[in-house]
């Protein structure tokens, strides 16, 4: 039965109450991972405490299950009828390289590195609601598909959601939903947009050479940072004047780099740029390709100098939420009495978008702002806990509505 040719039920009360009945649970699970995170693709241990968590909430479960582990993380089918169709929930697990300075009692133990982005949150919230469909006697809807996934935070490599995807996990799958915590947001709130919502991640990487030279005599040699310096003062509004002013998209220097020595000019220099945009694939190939010609002229200039290497990493593709099932899932909280909001387009990049290009589906926010609100990726990112009975009853909404 399709999901959207039956009327969105109320059953606020008894969802929100089940959720909230998981928060300890949900709590304590998510300062056991805050304090042991692990980078992208190092997820082991943590991969190895959601399975144990798995294996142990389905002693309480009465139906068929299958879990597997495969190279981009773990898979949880729920299976209830055949007659059922299936839709998948997704958490990410990984943490980035930061060191972390709230000074919380469960703070990272590990030496630069945290959970700064709340994926921590994530899987707890989604192993909450695993607690509660499998414990309680909830009549769900649809066969679930439950992933754990490795490797979120990192645009330029094979990622674990490009990784799981590519191993087949969304055979079968009907819709597709994932839910990220925000501490910019107001507790509980959630918010999401039809159409695009996050963009694409393009990384471009080049390196110039030149003659170099000892310092003493400038005249006779060549300065890769000159080079690079004057590139960079180029580039500078190169998107707008090469793209327009209508479409939307983010141009900037990341990183530049040059020299090891007070007394010798370098010959080599590396910049990469960070091009996030939601262009059409032949527009985005006629910018990169007219980008290169335009460093190749810029280095002509200098004697002896030449484009040593032009590298482009495409990134993850633009998220794009299908309308339809915005609508569905918007309507079914709002008949909850769930506060939404719309989110706008940012330049932020999501791997959940190599799951929205294979199927329906689309990607939600729900707020936990606490204090400050201090932002995402920094030392001092720390989520209200508050609002995970919220993003545990999103799941039970989804699980139990046709």
């Amino acid at each position: 039965m399709s999901s959207y040719s039956t009327t969105c039920e109320t059953i606020t009360q008894d969802i929100l109450t089940l959720a909230q009945g998981a928060q300890d649970y949900m709590v304590e699970t998510r300062r056991f991972l805050h304090m042991y995170p692990e980078l992208s693709w190092k997820e082991d241990n943590t991969i190895s405490f959601i399975k144990s968590e798995i294996k142990k909430l389905l002693n309480n479960y009465k139906g068929s299950s299958t879990l597997t582990e495969k190279k981009g993380g773990l898979v949880l089918d729920l299976n209830l009828s055949p007659e059922f169709d299936r839709i998948l929930f997704r958490a990410d697990i990984d943490a980035l390289p930061i060191q972390e300075e709230t000074n919380l009692s469960f703070a990272s133990q590990v030496p630069n590195v945290m959970h700064a982005c709340g994926h921590d949150c994530h899987a707890a919230m989604l192993l909450g609601a695993l607690k509660v469909l499998t414990s309680e006697n909830l009549e769900i809807k649809h066969n679930i598909r439950f992933i754990f996934q490795r490797a979120e935070e990192i645009p330029y490599v094979t990622s674990g959601g490009e990784s799981l995807v590519k191993d087949g996990i969304m055979k079968n799958i009907a819709k597709a939903y994932a839910l990220h915590i925000s501490s910019k947001d107001e507790e509980g709130i959630l918010r999401s947009k039809p159409g695009p919502m996050m963009s694409n991640c393009t990384s471009i990487s080049f390196e110039i050479k030149c003659m170099g030279g000892h310092v003493m005599c400038p005249e006779l040699g060549s300065n890769a940072i000159d080079v690079m310096t004057d590139i960079h003062n180029h580039l500078r509004g190169f998107a707008l004047r090469s793209i327009g002013p209508k479409e939307r998209v983010s141009f900037v220097p990341a990183i530049s780099t040059s020299g090891s020595a007070p007394n010798v000019m370098p010959e080599y220099a590396k910049a990469t740029y960070a091009f996030r945009n939601y262009l059409k694939e032949d527009v985005k190939n006629t910018f990169v390709h007219n980008l290169k010609k335009r460093l190749q002229a810029i280095v002509k200039t200098y004697p002896d100098t030449s484009l040593h290497s032009y590298d482009v990493f495409a990134g993850y593709p633009a998220l794009v939420n299908d309308l339809d099932t915005f609508s569905y899932v918007n309507e079914l909280l709002q008949v909850n009495n769930f506060k939404t909001s719309f989110s706008r387009e940012v330049f932020a990049g999501e791997d959940f978008s190599y799951y929205l290009k294979k199927v329906k589906g689309s990607y939600w926010i729900v707020g936990a702002k606490q204090g400050k609100g201090y932002d995402h990726h920094t030392s001092l990112f720390n989520p209200n806990e508050n609002a995970f009975s919220k993003g545990a009853a999103f799941w039970l909404l989804l699980a139990v509505n046709d």
